[in-house]
């Protein structure tokens, strides 16, 4: 082995990895994150686990592109491309009243290198609330 296989190694590991670099660079997304929020009748905040939250593309057709459940502490997280618009949607919950959101992440292509963070909480809403008319 001669001084050049490194540097040859070197030069084809940047000369591999730098379009996917440079792609990721280039695209940006939303992250839309939250909580599912239960308030009982003191007034205490706490997040509800294992809550159905599904995600639907809103273009020519409604498509669910994905469904997750909140974690034990009630958080969610999802990213979104940019291009489309979506409706991000609590739903499917025996307990709870279906609720959503929309989230129109089209803008021009010049524009959808960065990032972005959303927060959005869920605020739960029991199905037998009698207070609720």
């Amino acid at each position: 082995m001669n001084f050049r296989t490194p540097i040859l190694l070197i030069i084809i590991y940047f000369f591999l990895s730098t379009p996917a670099t440079a792609q990721n660079k280039n695209k940006g997304s939303i992250k839309i994150e939250g909580y599912t929020i239960l308030t009982d009748k003191k007034g205490k905040k706490s997040g509800k686990a294992d809550l159905n939250i599904r995600i639907y593309k809103l273009d020519k057709l409604t498509e669910k592109t994905e469904e997750l459940a909140s974690k034990k502490n009630g958080r969610y997280e999802v990213h979104l491309d940019y291009g489309s618009s979506y409706k991000v949607a609590l739903e499917g919950n025996e307990e709870y009243m279906n609720m959503s959101f929309a989230i129109d992440a089209k803008i021009p292509a010049d524009k959808q290198n960065i990032n972005t963070t959303i927060s959005l909480d869920f605020p739960l809403i029991e199905k037998d609330n009698t207070d609720i008319d």
